[in-house]
């Protein structure tokens, strides 16, 4: 009898650790390769439409005017890739796009154009100024001036948006950031205060006030003033290096990183969960469509889906082994990751 119950506690036990164990997540879609006829390290993806979408990267083989920083335009969903118009003579290094005609450029020498014909013509808008470089190591350097590193522009809409760059510091050099806000479609520009430690590894507004930046060797930023001020979030020690942030809502976010670092937050980054992404690979960008559904790229062509709000990953198919390095959705059908060596997939939803 005593061991007739025992094997039925056992049976119970069995049964509700089954019950327990969270179900996987399912697949959804598949990935197929486009062909940029690129051998560009992609590092920027930008469609505003199924069909229309801009990317930005680097290649040896670049204009020489860029430095060999390209930006690819595309009309038919990426199945054709060109260089935007004039990019060599007008030496831009980066765009952003918030619809066909709208969007703006960071030249190389910092300054900001903007275009409202798609990229035809180009005006300017801002001519970069100078920043200070020191050499700490040596105190009695003299104070160096250079142009202002502005490396990233961003915007919500056709009138509010940001521009950044600089802020690094390494070896006893130390180059001051730069952090730029407009709410006229950069009519003007206004800087502010940039409170960092060190360069942005990366930032992301979700409306004209609500912002996150993570901050190389120093931690992760929130702002609920369009920039203006800042406030440092506890992510937890030892400090992860962050290399993506995305929030769907301002409550709503995650964060990946290196060593398959991933963690989840639901009160807009006051408070963060880590989360199993059963890997130990360099997770670099996180796209959710949904609170459940969610995609993250990284190293080796690696892509996980999850479908109920990052507690479970699995692996989906990529068909290439370089490193994966962006992703963007429009919706949870449409959507695209690019990469080294000019890797450009696209998402292929079922039926």
């Amino acid at each position: 009898m005593k061991s007739h119950l025992l094997l039925l506690i056992a049976l119970l036990l069995f049964v509700a650790a089954c019950r327990s164990t969270p179900k996987p997540a399912e697949p959804t879609g598949s990935w197929k390769t486009l062909s940029s006829d690129k051998e560009d390290a992609f590092f920027e993806i930008n469609f505003i439409t199924p069909t229309e979408g801009w990317i930005a990267g680097w290649s040896e083989k670049g204009p020489q005017q860029t430095n060999g920083w390209e930006v690819l335009h595309t009309s038919d969903g990426g199945q054709n890739m060109d260089l935007i118009k004039d990019q060599a003579k007008q030496k831009i290094r980066y765009a952003y796009f918030v619809n066909q005609s709208t969007g703006w450029a960071i030249r190389i020498d910092g300054s900001i154009m903007k275009t409202g014909d798609g990229g035809t013509g180009w005006t300017l808008q801002r001519k970069a100024g100078k920043v200070e470089v020191r050499n700490e190591a040596y105190t009695k350097s003299p104070i160096m001036k250079e142009p202002e590193p502005i490396e990233r522009i961003f915007f919500i809409d056709q009138n509010v948006g940001w521009a950044w760059g600089g802020g690094r510091k390494e070896r006893g050099y130390s180059q001051l950031g730069v952090l730029l806000l407009t709410s006229n479609g950069g009519a003007n520009w206004k800087q502010v205060d940039y409170p960092f430690e060190q360069d942005i590894v990366t930032l992301q507004f979700i409306n004209a006030q609500n912002g996150w930046a993570y901050v190389k060797a120093s931690g992760l930023y929130a702002t609920s003033d369009g920039g203006r001020n800042w406030n440092k979030l506890d992510i937890g020690s030892p400090l992860p290096a962050v290399s993506s942030i995305f929030f769907l809502d301002p409550q709503n976010g995650w964060i990946v990183g290196r060593y398959g670092y991933l963690a989840r937050t639901t009160d807009g980054g006051r408070s963060w969960e880590k989360q199993k992404s059963n890997t130990d690979a360099y997770l670099r960008d996180v796209f959710f469509v949904s609170p459940t559904k969610g995609w993250i790229v990284g190293d080796r062509g690696l892509i996980l889906f999850t479908n109920d709000g990052g507690r479970n990953w699995v692996k989906q198919e990529s068909g290439t082994e370089h490193d994966l390095t962006g992703l963007q959705f429009l919706d949870e059908k449409t959507g695209w990751a690019i990469g080294n060596n000019g890797v450009l997939l696209q998402f292929v939803a079922p039926g």
